[in-house]
């Protein structure tokens, strides 16, 4: 089946639940070290309380790198 848009650069992979993230064939890549912020939160400060775990990564992430 035709899939429109970009394709990631790695082999699928499949793993027993629940996976884990040091057998993935590249590291996954949460954009701590890759993306690139604009600047609008440059010396602010922000509180995360009341989430998901994985929610409250991403917050953290985007605030380093804003």
């Amino acid at each position: 089946m035709f899939q429109a848009g970009p394709h990631p650069k790695f082999k699928g992979q499949e793993q027993d639940a629940p996976g884990l993230e040091c057998e993935m064939d590249p590291l996954p890549d949460y954009g701590l070290e890759s993306y690139r912020g604009t600047g609008k939160l440059q010396d602010k400060i922000a509180v995360i309380t009341g989430t998901t775990p994985i929610i409250t990564l991403v917050c953290s992430i985007l605030k380093n790198v804003y």
